[in-house]
């Protein structure tokens, strides 16, 4: 950008009005043309000082704390003015959408449930990145899978069936530094197994019984940053798909643990989640997005691990993270889409209804921001609450649609599941924390 200051230009009514949307800097070459703040425009009179473009009006671009005239800032047909280009543009806890500010009323901090809060501590240097639910030793007990990136390993914290979760099952090599983890049944026998990716490969742990594992290093061709695993061509065996920045990656088993090349069958993606969301029919489909396009694309599965772009839904904020489940007790899963804008979180609701098409009933904003999602009844009145960390305090949230309820961390959280560690029937939640503590809610 020029040192020179803009020149004298026609009244703002005399020129066109085009539909197209410049950068907020004027454009100080010889062919612009700018009217100074003392020029007038009919409507408001002399032009004030400003800080940003919307401060300005119609037609008007702040620079060096000047409005000047620019026609390409005339607006849309209608007369309506752009008020921001970004959410920087708005006041803090309101989001820019489509050129205009909206504030996004955040909840109020309540009272919760009442949990029992259970740190474990790791080794210090531990770095544990991901966490997952699953009985390990078969004992109908529910234990805690956690993913170490400082140590390269995996942990398992035993649940004894009554709410506790105990140590004694030796950690488990992985031979790389995870970014995320899935646990599943990988094929060829009832164990639980555990993938867990690293730049192009991944770390494959077969569950051999009792809590041990037999592992391997598999390259993946692909570098994941969120990588699921499920059946997506109905052959008993796990196949895996993520997140890169390639696209959505699909790499079919070939055998249990074992995968072909990878296929792309989407675009650049950071945020996924697998589910049966379409037709009921048992073929898993896709939730895919990322930050910077405020929209959440659902691609249909043809049950051979072959994916089609569906439709979408756009959201409030800017997205963090996605799950599913039946959030109004229709029997239809529905989608929860967290997501982060100018100093507030959105926990944006999207409902299915029963013509097979997706709708975002509402919004609920959360002070701060957000950091992910996990999905639980913990009160048992038939309601999924919605669970997620605070990106700017170490506590756990609850949201629920009236009010947020906060629980104290050790360190701000990194990743959260939903499960049972108990009989009561009430969702327990796993947290950890990023730096060498895992802690797990247990409803009273």
């Amino acid at each position: 950008m020029g040192d020179s200051a803009p020149g004298s230009g026609p009244d703002p009514d005399s020129g066109p009005n085009p539909t197209s949307v410049t950068a907020s800097e004027p454009d100080t070459s010889a062919s612009a043309t700018y009217t100074t703040s003392t020029a007038t425009d009919s409507d408001t009179g002399p032009m004030p000082q400003c800080e940003r473009d919307f401060e300005c009006g119609r037609c008007y671009v702040c620079y060096d704390g000047q409005c000047w005239y620019d026609s390409n800032y005339c607006g849309l047909d209608d007369g309506a003015y752009y008020e921001c280009y970004s959410d920087s543009d708005c006041v803090s806890g309101a989001i820019c959408d489509y050129g205009s500010c909206y504030y996004i009323p955040t909840l109020e901090p309540c009272q919760g449930p009442a949990f029992d809060a259970k740190p474990w501590n790791l080794n210090q240097g531990s770095y544990p990145v991901a966490l997952a639910f699953g009985d390990v030793d078969q004992d109908l007990d529910q234990d805690v899978w956690v993913a170490l990136a400082g140590h390269e390993n995996l942990t398992i914290l035993a649940g004894d069936g009554a709410g506790n979760v105990l140590g004694g099952i030796p950690q488990h090599p992985l031979s790389l530094s995870p970014v995320d983890l899935a646990v599943t049944q990988l094929g060829g026998d009832d164990m639980l197994d555990a993938v867990a990716p690293s730049g192009g490969n991944v770390a494959v742990a077969k569950g051999a019984g009792g809590g041990s594992f037999s592992s391997e290093i598999v390259s993946l061709g692909a570098y994941a940053s969120q990588m699921e695993a499920a059946d997506l061509n109905l052959d008993g065996l796990a196949d895996l798909i993520g997140c890169s920045a390639d696209g959505v990656f699909v790499s079919l088993a070939m055998g249990p643990g074992e995968f072909y090349e990878p296929s792309y069958v989407g675009a650049a993606c950071s945020v996924i989640s697998v589910a049966d969301v379409l037709y009921g029919d048992g073929i898993p489909d896709l939730i895919v997005g990322n930050p910077y396009n405020r929209w959440i694309d659902i691609m249909l599965g043809d049950g051979t691990g072959w994916f089609a772009f569906w439709g979408g839904v756009a959201i409030w904020g800017e997205l963090i993270a996605v799950d599913v489940g039946d959030m109004n007790g229709d029997s239809f899963p529905d989608i929860v889409a967290m997501a982060n804008g100018n100093g507030v979180g959105v926990a944006n609701i999207i409902y299915k209804d029963t013509s097979e098409s997706f709708y975002s009933a509402y919004f609920l904003g959360v002070n701060g921001g957000v950091h992910n999602v996990a999905l639980g009844d913990l009160t048992s009145d038939g309601d999924r609450d919605i669970w997620t960390h605070s990106n700017v305090s170490p506590v756990l949230q609850r949201v629920t649609a009236d009010c947020v309820a906060e629980y104290p961390l050790a360190q701000i959280g990194v990743d959260l599941a939903a499960g049972h560690l108990n009989a009561d029937g009430r969702t327990d939640i796993a947290s950890v924390d990023g730096v060498d503590t895992v802690t797990v809610f247990v409803s009273k």
